[in-house]
């Protein structure tokens, strides 16, 4: 009996932590108008921004890969330019606070449906593409980005 007990009650702290832990955030395309050299950037928020969450977060630049661990994002396929999320084969990103991870489309889902993964290859989350939400802040050099994907995992 003190065994199924001990049992039921760590079963049900795991439960509530995993419960809790669940974290959903929002990746958005952007690119810099205001230096010049229109490089592409994303941003990584916990839910849609507000001029003072994009003015208060640093974004990351596209780069070419991430093997050496650098700060960044690489996205591969149409979608990454033509605006259509869905058609990405690939994004993966090194984000202060959220880590680095990869978005990789599941095909028997369905489009515009991935999965999130981390640099061992386990799946860890799932991620849903997006165009749902936009901002438009600033002036007169306004900073403008659109959600390309809505992620959760545990």
């Amino acid at each position: 009996m003190k065994f199924l007990i001990t049992a039921f009650l760590s079963l049900s702290l795991s439960l509530a932590t995993f419960a809790t832990a669940e974290r959903y955030f929002y990746v958005y395309w952007s690119q810099d108008t205001v230096s010049g050299t229109g490089a592409y950037m994303y941003y990584f928020f916990d839910n849609h921004p507000s001029c003072d969450d994009v003015f208060n977060t640093r974004g990351v630049m596209e780069q070419d890969d991430l093997d050496d661990g650098q700060e960044g994002a690489v996205c591969e396929g149409a979608g990454c330019s033509n605006g259509k999320p869905e058609e990405i084969t690939k994004f993966e990103f090194n984000a202060e606070n959220y880590g680095h991870y990869s978005i990789l489309p599941i095909a028997e889902w369905g489009v515009g449906q991935f999965v999130l993964k981390d640099m061992s290859g386990n799946s860890v989350g799932v991620c849903q593409s997006t165009r749902e939400d936009d901002f438009v802040c600033g002036a007169p050099f306004a900073q403008t980005g659109v959600s390309i994907f809505h992620c959760g995992f545990p």
